[in-house]
C-alpha cells in the first residue's frame, strides 16, 4: 500500500469526462451487483479481477499500489501518459456510464484526441465497442447500441464535412517541382511529400511554421491556372482550409496539432502582414512559385 508521501502522483481535480480509476471501480463494483451475471463467475469475482488489473496498472506505471478506497484525489488516465491502457479503461469507463451521457462522453475525448476525431472514431468502432461488449458479462445492448449510434453519426458528420484538396493533373510537373523545391527548402521531410498529399491524398507533416503552408496553398489556390481546386459540399472562399487539415500535420512551438479554426487566424495574419516575418516568408513562398512557372 502506497505511504502519504506517495500520493504526489493523485491529482486533486478531476473534470466531468475525464477516465479515473476510482470512478471506473466504484461504479463496477455497485453495477455488477445489480444485473444478471451471466458468465458463471460471482460479483465478487469480477470486482476482484478489476481491481487487480489496476493495482498491477499503479504498480508498473507509478511504483506502488494505490488504495481505491481513499477518499481524496484522483488516479486520471490520459491519452497522452497511459498510451497503454487509454483505450482499455475508457471502454471500461463505459460499462456501467450512464446512457444518456454517452455520446457527451465519447464527444468530449474524440475532440481532445491528438490523432484526430477520424481515427478516435475508427478506434471506437474497431476497439473499444468490442471491448466495451466482451466485457460486459451482462445484457448490455442499451449502451452498446447508444455507442454503435455514436459511431455512425461521426462517420456521416465526417463525410459530410471532408473537404478534398484536388491537383489539377494539367500542372502535374509543376507539383513535382514545388515538391523537389519544398524539400530542399526544408519545408517537408522527403522530396516527394507534397505530391504524394496532393496527387495522391497521403498526410504528411509540415515541417515550418504554419504561416508558410497556409500562404502556398492560398496562393496556388487562386492562382490563374487553378492548380488546386477543393472537392466539398461545403462552399466559401476559404474552403482549402479545411483541406489542408485533411491532408496535413502541423504542430505549434509546444508540438500539439494546429486545427481549422487556428488556421483561420492564421491566413488572416498572414495577409495582413501584421509582422516583418510574414513579409519574409511570403517572399520566400512567392519566389519559390515565381521560380516554377518560369520553367
Amino acid at each position: 500500500m502506497a505511504e502519504s508521501s506517495d500520493f504526489f502522483i493523485v491529482q486533486q481535480k478531476k473534470k466531468r469526462y475525464d477516465i479515473e480509476l476510482k470512478d471506473i471501480f466504484n461504479s463496477y463494483q455497485e453495477g455488477i451487483k445489480c444485473v444478471h451475471i451471466n458468465s458463471g463467475n460471482t460479483p465478487e469475482q469480477h470486482i476482484n479481477s478489476l481491481r487487480k488489473a489496476i493495482d498491477s496498472y499503479c504498480k508498473i506505471r507509478y511504483g506502488v499500489s494505490i488504495p481505491l478506497e481513499m477518499q481524496f484525489g484522483y488516479i486520471i488516465i490520459t491519452e497522452k501518459n497511459d498510451p497503454n491502457v487509454y483505450w482499455f479503461y475508457l471502454s471500461f469507463t463505459l460499462l456501467f456510464y450512464f446512457p444518456q451521457t454517452i455520446k457527451s462522453f465519447l464527444n468530449y475525448h474524440c475532440k481532445s484526441y491528438s490523432g484526430g476525431k477520424e481515427k478516435f472514431t475508427t478506434i471506437v468502432d474497431a476497439t473499444v465497442i468490442d471491448t466495451v461488449k466482451y466485457n460486459s458479462v451482462f445484457d448490455n445492448e442499451n449502451r452498446l447500441n447508444i455507442i454503435a449510434e455514436w459511431i455512425k453519426e461521426q462517420k456521416r458528420e465526417y463525410k459530410s464535412s471532408q473537404v478534398i484538396l484536388k491537383w489539377n493533373n494539367k500542372y502535374i510537373e509543376v507539383l513535382r517541382d514545388i515538391s523537389n523545391k519544398l524539400y530542399y527548402l526544408k519545408f517537408t521531410k522527403k522530396r516527394e511529400d507534397f505530391l504524394e498529399a496532393l496527387k495522391n491524398g497521403k498526410i504528411i507533416t509540415w515541417k515550418k511554421g504554419s504561416e508558410s503552408l497556409v500562404y502556398l496553398i492560398y496562393r496556388l489556390f487562386n492562382d490563374s491556372s487553378n492548380y488546386i481546386t477543393v472537392i466539398s459540399q461545403r462552399q466559401g472562399k476559404d474552403a482549402f482550409i479545411k483541406g489542408i487539415e485533411s491532408r496535413f500535420k502541423l504542430y505549434n512551438q509546444h508540438k500539439d496539432l494546429i486545427f481549422r479554426n487556428n488556421l483561420k487566424h492564421v491566413l488572416f495574419n498572414v495577409l495582413s502582414r501584421s509582422v516583418r516575418k510574414h513579409t519574409v516568408m511570403c517572399n520566400e513562398i512567392d519566389l519559390l512559385i515565381g521560380e516554377v512557372k518560369s520553367i
